[in-house]
């Protein structure tokens, strides 16, 4: 039995409590938390059948920042018992932010108009088809829409990242949090999956340069509403 045990001595408060908080947190988003759940158990509550695709992503994104922001806050301050600046929830370094956003995403946004061909991206998004209807509709649904990002970036490049840093140093926990989040695009088109690995190494680099994860979660919603726009484009007529 102690041979057994032997794995689990010398465990740290930090790694020890991120390790076993994120598989829970990613399997209930996964099942409980997801769009799919509330269309199977709660879509009734939307009279209006045209309206339930935005509300049962309006409930994921609800139900992710309660698993990967508010969940992951009560345990940094209540069980690890450290800075929320810690584990990225600061601005750290703005000025190298916001370079970074300068540099990196008008490079990005060609790059990804070449690859928004894809047909799988093309039936995929946006993932609220209403969201094309107007000027309007986009703008509500990219307000919506931030939301997911900032609960998917506090949990993988904040959380997780931060939160083994000091356990697996630097490239092992961009590592770490880079399969973690590769993993949880199991049900998108597979040239997005894909490139969520080399995603998840810069963004990840990019956390840890800035001590933040908000700069990357801008980078990351902007590339989601040209995913989406640049979808809505091509499939004008």
């Amino acid at each position: 039995m102690q041979e057994l045990l032997a794995p689990f001595r010398g465990l740290d408060r930090k790694s020890t409590t991120v390790l076993l908080a994120a598989p829970v947190l990613m399997v209930l988003s996964m099942y409980q938390g997801n769009h799919a759940f509330f269309l199977k158990h709660y879509a009734h509550l939307v009279t209006d059948p045209a309206y339930r695709p935005w509300a049962a992503y309006a409930y994921q994104f609800a139900a992710s920042n309660v698993l990967f922001v508010l969940v992951p806050i009560l345990l940094i301050k209540f069980v690890i018992r450290a800075p929320l600046g810690d584990f990225g929830f600061g601005l750290g370094d703005w000025r190298f932010g916001l370079k970074a956003l300068a540099i990196v995403t008008p490079i990005a946004i060609p790059l990804l108009y070449l690859g928004s061909n894809d047909p799988e991206l093309l039936r995929t998004y946006p993932l609220v088809k209403m969201a094309a209807k107007n000027t309007q509709t986009f703008l509500q649904w990219a307000l919506t829409y931030m939301t997911f990002y900032i609960a998917w970036e506090a949990m993988f490049r904040g959380f997780l990242q931060f939160g083994l840093r000091d356990r697996l140093g630097d490239f092992g926990s961009i590592m770490f949090q880079t399969m973690a989040s590769v993993l949880m695009h199991y049900d998108k088109p597979f040239a997005e999956t894909f490139s969520a690995i080399f995603a998840g190494m810069a963004w990840g680099a990019i956390a840890l340069r800035t001590r933040s994860f908000w700069y990357v979660m801008i980078f990351h919603w902007i590339f989601g509403l040209c995913n989406d726009l640049f979808s809505i484009l091509r499939a004008s007529p």
